[in-house]
């Protein structure tokens, strides 16, 4: 039987591993014996000591090595290019496969092409989700004229049902999108 660590978890062990030595130094320091604590006085400043500092440092620390471990975790994975599964022309209705219209979008490799933007990816966050991974991907997009200086932009891509996806710039504004066959015509799903 093979061990596999996944990625994430090697991240986490890493991170919890480095947190521990800090928290167990902070349970070796030595206790009074008088557990009402003893008032010190340092740069004219009243600070009670005893128990209570050592309580609120071994809080700290605990609450550091449990934090670590979630912070270092890694969900995403990055790639340089849209997955091949979305590359093809996407329209928002069926109907528009078969006209040469405006609201067509072409997904390649390394492209996003509408009629009115030509954009290049630079690349590609994945995401789990429970319906499949998310994409996020960064674009340099110029206007299809090539006048206008290049800017950046988001595409998030949703997998839907066979052959449907949504697309958008955040996911408060996803539409949704049917893939059409090289016949023109979209393809059942």
């Amino acid at each position: 039987m093979a061990i596999h660590i996944r990625r994430r978890k090697f991240i986490v062990a890493p991170g919890s591993a480095a947190a521990w030595p800090v928290a167990a130094h902070a349970l070796q320091t030595p206790m009074p014996a008088s557990t009402t604590g003893k008032t010190t006085y340092q740069g004219g400043k009243a600070r009670l000591c005893g128990v209570r500092c050592d309580m609120r440092r071994i809080s700290i620390f605990a609450l550091c090595a449990v934090l670590v471990p979630q912070v270092a975790a890694s969900y995403g994975v990055r790639l340089s290019a849209i997955p091949e599964a979305y590359w093809g022309t996407w329209v928002p209705a069926a109907e528009i496969c078969q006209d040469a219209n405006k609201s067509a979008i072409v997904l390649s490799a390394k492209a996003y092409v509408t009629s009115a933007v030509n954009c290049a990816v630079d690349y590609v966050a994945e995401a789990p989700s429970p319906k499949g991974p998310i994409y996020s991907a960064r674009l340099q997009c110029s206007n299809t004229a090539g006048r206008a200086p290049k800017k950046v932009a988001n595409l998030i891509i949703r997998p839907g049902d066979t052959n449907q996806i949504s697309m958008g710039p955040a996911f408060d504004s996803l539409k949704p999108y049917q893939r059409c066959s090289a016949s023109g015509e979209a393809r059942s799903p």
